[in-house]
């Protein structure tokens, strides 16, 4: 009896000793979120938070998060992170997603470790898409490069909108190539960059103020480097102070209906903002009481609802560099009988151009995205331009080969016949084919004679009325000896990835990343980026920079009467102004001033109201074999800032100007070992800049 009663004791403590045991382990515990509302946009930085809960007792170290495909690691991130005894921290890191076209359909994965201070792994957890092999199934969904993220915190109609547009009808076309998804205010990331991969963000008024101070900071940033955001107001008077150049709208109420309308300030006015109406849906749609009915053949407009609920309901114009909406309220709430997909086709109009999410290439399934075609087509534009001569020396290794025939052969034979150890043959045989394979691994760094050479492309564009520039910018290096490499003289806050260099567009993808962020250390090698001799290594980077110059165009009747530019150099190989529907050509005359040619009947024909040639090709073709400035304009990171700045040159307050700058040298070094490697380099600059127009003699 006594027996029974012990066992029975043991298992009833069981649980108890388990949890002292849980309780009593000093290693911190950790879960990831990885994406945003369970969404990952391939080929942009992808958030990841990790929410540590500590042990019983204190930890320090690195969050290391490692992505890659298969057998392979494409780049590993770390960042600090410190945990209090049974206390939650959160810990938010980016990693570059890496996109990848059909012929590589090997498993994603990431590992997520907690290290300490001494390399020791204290917990560890892999995710992949399928789940196998003691790892945990992906939660996230990856969306394609050219598909579109549109993100909605809080309350709103877009998700019953969006299951209308993905039935597929002929008058959704585009809108259905719209990946719609929600996420809580509370998991929002603290990074900037963590927003790249979303093409729109919706968030109402009451969720934006619940964030906290760093979320907020976030957006701001994010917007005012090219993000693209709706806010929702809920309530009167929405602070909107935080948006570049101050609120653009007021918010006031109809005296007669007491709906909210929106009025411009002389902010908004300045900048361009644009007040316009939603209009009333053409067909109703009919609810239940939890869901939308779709119905193929919509519902008629019930005959009391009221058309003009809508009037002044939304203002748009760009923030620093991106592009804002502000809505007086809920689209689908405006109109409650109306079809909600309808009435987010209407507000979204302004936003985003559907033509332009409609598939344009029945063979698009196979092609890499138009932001990895224009890095692929730009790194070897680039290539082509720095004068390398990566010929193999085909008679040096000839010349090895028959020095190894010879040695094997008879060299090998006679030696060892007059030593008497002709059954080791086998054995020498080994040792010169080693012999040879190590002079073979060494000799390229005794053939390369040059120094390393690299060659710098970069996009700035500027809002000189706000104030705010930001760069993207892409860096070619063909490496004069081997090593692990780190930048020197990158801008503050800078973010980097690697490109690949290669010609063909089934396997042109970013292969791994390199970061100079203060936050967070990123490289295919902690510290840096190993870089072999004979290869040709690509990044781009982004980041936010002070404006170098500024400018303001006079004009008096509709035309352009003169030019001024401070900062802008003298020498500059094209300076054009794009103002409404007119294209000019300036040269220099002095100072700060410009000389405006007449109005260029074809540049006008070819740049169309606002958008330049390479916007109209890009939506035409995800293949590029023009220049490098046409490739350029398309990078991460620029191709959003030039939306949101030809979309704001339609109005006739402003004009956008294109400048192409002498080369000069580039920005950046690299460091091997302790030391500035010398490099021959190569800079080509380009500028766009978004400037007030004036009318002459007056403001």
């Amino acid at each position: 009896m006594s027996a029974a009663l012990c066992a029975a004791l043991t298992v009833l403590s069981a649980p108890a000793l388990a949890r002292q045991s849980t309780q009593d382990d000093p290693r911190p515990s950790f879960t990831a979120e990885i994406g945003l509302g369970q969404m990952v946009k391939m080929g942009a930085w992808c958030p990841v938070r990790v929410q540590i809960t500590g042990g019983s007792a204190p930890a320090d170290g690195v969050v290391r998060v490692e992505i890659g495909r298969g057998m392979a690691t494409d780049m590993t991130v770390e960042a600090p992170f410190g945990a209090t005894p049974k206390k939650t921290t959160f810990v938010d890191v980016c990693v570059p997603i890496v996109e990848d076209s059909s012929r590589r359909p090997d498993e994603r994965w990431m590992r997520v470790a907690l290290v300490d201070r001494s390399g020791k792994t204290l917990r560890t957890a892999r995710y992949s898409e399928d789940g196998r092999n003691d790892s945990i199934r992906f939660f996230s969904k990856f969306v394609n490069g050219d598909g579109h993220l549109m993100v909605y915190v809080g309350r709103s109609t877009l998700r019953i909108a969006s299951q209308t547009w993905s039935m597929g009808y002929e008058r959704f076309k585009g809108l259905s190539q719209i990946t719609v998804t929600g996420a809580l205010a509370s998991s929002l990331p603290t990074k900037a960059m963590a927003f790249e991969g979303v093409d729109t963000l919706v968030i109402v008024q009451s969720e934006f103020a619940s964030l906290d101070t760093v979320q907020q900071q976030a957006i701001a940033e994010w917007v005012s480097v090219g993000g693209r955001l709706m806010f929702v107001a809920d309530s009167a008077n929405p602070d909107l102070s935080w948006l570049d150049g101050g609120a653009p709208v007021r918010v006031e109420r109809d005296r007669v209906s007491g709906r909210p309308r929106l009025s411009l300030t002389k902010s908004g006015a300045r900048r361009g903002w644009t007040v316009a109406t939603i209009r009333a849906p053409d067909f109703a749609e009919e609810v239940t009481s939890t869901e939308p009915l779709i119905f193929e053949a919509p519902q008629s407009v019930p005959p009391d609802a009221s058309s003009d609920r809508g009037i002044d309901a939304m203002a748009y114009g760009i923030s620093g560099l991106g592009w804002v909406m502000i809505l007086a309220d809920d689209p689908g709430d405006i109109y409650p009988w109306g079809e909600k997909a309808s009435v987010w086709r209407e507000a979204l109009e302004p936003m985003i151009d559907s033509k332009k999410l409609a598939p344009d290439d029945e063979y698009a399934w196979f092609s890499t995205s138009r932001r990895v075609a224009s890095m692929n087509a730009i790194v070897n534009a680039v290539a082509d331009g720095m004068g390398l001569d990566t010929r193999f020396p085909v008679l040096v290794f000839a010349a090895i080969l028959t020095v190894l025939a010879v040695l094997v052969g008879p060299m090998d034979r006679i030696v060892l016949r007059r030593l008497r150890l002709s059954g080791l043959a086998w054995l020498s045989a080994l040792v010169w084919i080693g012999l040879v394979g190590v002079i073979a691994y060494l000799g390229p760094n005794f053939l390369r004679t040059s120094s390393s050479v690299q060659s710098r492309v970069t996009v700035t564009d500027i809002n000189a009325i706000d104030g705010v520039a930001s760069r993207s910018g892409v860096l070619s290096f063909f490496a004069g000896r081997s090593g692990v490499r780190t930048i020197e003289g990158a801008a503050p806050d800078s973010w980097w990835r690697s490109a690949s260099a290669t010609r063909s567009d089934w396997d042109a993808r970013p292969v791994g990343a390199l970061s100079v962020n203060a936050v967070q250390g990123v490289g295919s090698t902690p510290g840096g980026v190993y870089m072999g001799v004979w290869t040709l290594n690509a990044m781009t980077d982004e980041c936010r920079l002070t404006p170098e110059y500024s400018g303001r165009l006079v004009a008096s009747g509709g035309s352009a009467v003169s030019l001024e530019l401070e900062g802008v150099p003298s020498d500059a190989e094209q300076v054009m102004v794009i103002w409404g529907k007119r294209v000019y050509a300036a040269t220099h005359a002095g100072e700060s001033r410009w000389t405006l040619g007449s109005r260029n009947e074809s540049l006008a024909q070819t740049y169309g109201v606002t958008r330049t040639e390479l916007d109209e090709w890009g939506r035409q073709s995800r293949r590029y074999y023009g220049s490098v400035s046409d490739a350029a304009f398309m990078l991460p990171g620029a191709d959003r800032r030039g939306e949101a700045l030809t979309r704001a040159a339609a109005s006739e307050g402003v004009a956008l100007v294109y400048l192409t700058l002498p080369s000069a040298e580039s920005d950046v070094a690299f460091h091997l070992g302790r030391v500035t490697e010398a490099s021959r380099s190569i800079a080509t600059r380009l500028v766009r800049m978004l400037i007030p127009v004036e009318a002459e003699g007056g403001s």
